[in-house]
């Protein structure tokens, strides 16, 4: 018998010196009962703040803020999914090590969050799970943390609320008839890129003779819709920056304005390869 199958085949723990049945294995010394005894399972803070925007229910995870599945829960969600990324599995690989839900294998958790007041939660967590491949059956622990909620605006609607806008799209060139479909096509492009980057909005509409002026965020946003106009429908274009200060950092401000100037006799239906276009 190798030297290591002795080691493992010990017959008693050496902490509660419990005699090992025929046929069973030791874990680093100790029986089964004093190995959990010795070695939790799961590992939590003992507090987690969850910031949470008062908003659109979006939450910060590290430094990205995700939408939540569904608003009317969105609180719920944001702490079960903070809980989870603070959460460590332990498991061993020579020596105890903790890791990531995510890095482990075979494990079940539930989270399941009680609210203690409008600002204060509690989150209860359940881990299925063996540490050491030498245990005989999965081991259940619960624990649990105190949830401190933060109800702030998140990036996105920050920018929004102040109609934030990283240029003006002047479109230029068309009737009335045009305007709105042109203007609907627009909307469309800026609500699917929306769906990829919040902060891609438009902050605000202005009707002009002849067009009409889109307040657009970000500057590559505007600058791609003006591209569009460009490549299917002949528009040219013309980009401009006026100097409208310094910040409190010492940067220059400019005002950036892109005018998409159409060309005459735009017909009805050469805006359909503009609907199928991807961003």
């Amino acid at each position: 018998m190798r030297e290591e199958k002795s080691h493992l085949s010990r017959r008693f723990c050496y902490k509660c010196g419990a005699i090992v049945e025929e046929g069973e294995l030791l874990i680093d010394g100790l029986c089964q009962k004093c190995f959990f005894g010795e070695h939790s399972l799961l590992r939590l803070p003992g507090l987690i703040e969850a910031r949470v925007c008062r908003k659109c229910g979006a939450f910060l995870m590290g430094n990205k803020w995700q939408v939540p599945g569904d608003k009317d829960s969105a609180v719920e969600e944001a702490i079960k999914s903070i809980v989870l990324s603070q959460l460590r599995i332990a498991q061993w690989d020579g020596q105890l090590k903790f890791f990531a839900p995510s890095e482990v294998k075979g494990v079940k958790i539930s989270v399941r969050a009680s609210f203690k007041s409008g600002r204060e939660a509690r989150a209860e967590v359940q881990v299925l799970g063996k540490v050491h491949p030498l245990q005989k059956v999965p081991h259940s622990e619960r624990a649990s943390v105190d949830v401190k909620l933060n109800f702030v605006s998140c990036n996105a609607c920050s920018l929004k609320s102040a109609r934030h806008y990283g240029a003006i799209l002047q479109v230029r060139g068309v009737n009335e008839d045009e305007k709105m479909r042109i203007k609907k096509m627009l909307e469309g492009y800026v609500e699917k890129a929306g769906k990829r980057d919040r902060e891609s909005f438009i902050a605000k509409e202005e009707d002009r003779r002849g067009g009409f002026d889109l307040y657009v965020n970000p500057l590559g946003l505007a600058r791609h819709l003006a591209s569009l106009l460009k490549s299917e429908f002949k528009a040219s274009v013309v980009e401009s920056a006026k100097f409208t200060g310094v910040t409190k950092d010492g940067r220059r401000k400019y005002v950036v304005s892109i005018v998409a100037r159409l060309k005459k006799g735009l017909k009805r239906g050469e805006d359909s390869s503009l609907c199928s276009t991807d961003i």
